[in-house]
């Protein structure tokens, strides 16, 4: 379930607040985990070419999650 939550996230992203902030998050474990949780509503996370490894967050708030370029990240949980 949480897959499909983040897969759908970095698909189709929700943004709107006023002071949205733009966040670069290098690749790594907990890297990604670290800037949801710091993250407000609207804000949007750009994600630099790598692999996150996720570590069971629950995206409670309006992010937006894009690549920083053209080439995919890779998203993968923690085992």
């Amino acid at each position: 379930m949480r897959n499909f939550v983040l897969a759908f996230a970095l698909g189709f992203g929700v943004s709107g607040a006023a002071n949205a902030a733009d966040v670069n998050v290098a690749p790594g474990l907990g890297t990604l985990n670290a800037a949801i949780v710091a993250a407000a509503d609207g804000d949007t996370l750009f994600l630099q070419d790598g692999t996150y490894r996720m570590l069971g967050t629950t995206i409670a708030k309006n992010l937006t999650i894009k690549a920083q370029t053209n080439n995919a990240p890779v998203i993968v949980p923690d085992t």
